[in-house]
């Protein structure tokens, strides 16, 4: 009678471990998934940050070649202030439109 106690105790030992061990990787799984996302999305996000800030220098530095040649340090800095802009527009965007990747 007592052998029999014993090993009802250890089947049902066995099945709570087993249970909390199948929750354990379910949870792991998911905090990876969770991760691997999370990455993604950053990376659309830098990428989306770096198209714009690209496309407003390359726009700034035509706007400038079409008026008058590159020459004096005034201008010079002029651009690095249209860069400066453009940076803090393309953060601006994606603040606004945090899933808005496909609107480019």
């Amino acid at each position: 009678m007592k052998k029999q106690q014993q090993h009802h105790y250890k089947s049902g030992l066995r099945m709570f471990l087993s249970l909390g061990q199948l929750l354990h990787y379910s949870t792991v799984l998911s905090s990876i998934r969770h991760i691997m996302y999370a990455s993604a999305m950053f990376k659309r996000r830098k990428n989306t940050q770096l198209a714009l800030h690209e496309t407003a220098k390359h726009e700034a530095i035509k706007k400038l070649q079409s008026t008058k040649p590159l020459n004096d340090s005034a201008d010079k800095q002029t651009i690095v202030q249209m860069n400066v802009t453009a940076q803090s527009f393309s953060l601006q965007w994606l603040y606004k439109h945090p899933s808005g990747f496909s609107a480019l």
